[in-house]
């Protein structure tokens, strides 16, 4: 979902799951006021079944940046955990207290 509107509707619709992503965004990264928007129209949605609220904390939590002469480089491994630990606590703050906790996972792909 991207928007508070679009949420409301599948909510009313039934939907048990809303996912909340920015489409122009390459993995979907979504901005917290957005977030906090999307979740406040679900909760505020008269709806017989619990709803599940999810997003992720997008592509800026890429393990590796391009040096000068164009290589990947690995980032530390404190700026990986510094730069993930920021935005799952920016994720959170975002959906609000009035949601359940849910659980932070952490993914990488390897080549």
């Amino acid at each position: 979902m991207f928007g508070p509107q679009e949420a409301r509707e599948a909510v009313l619709g039934g939907a048990r799951i809303i996912d909340s992503e920015d489409p122009r965004s390459a993995l979907g990264t979504i901005k917290p006021r957005r977030i906090m928007d999307i979740a406040d129209a679900v909760l505020a949605a008269r709806r017989a079944l619990p709803v599940q609220l999810s997003t992720n904390i997008g592509e800026d939590q890429l393990l590796f940046r391009r040096a000068d002469n164009g290589l990947a480089l690995a980032k530390s491994a404190y700026e990986q955990v510094g730069k993930a630990a920021q935005a799952a606590l920016g994720v959170a703050l975002a959906m609000g207290t009035r949601v359940h906790s849910c659980g932070i996972v952490r993914s990488a792909w390897t080549a």
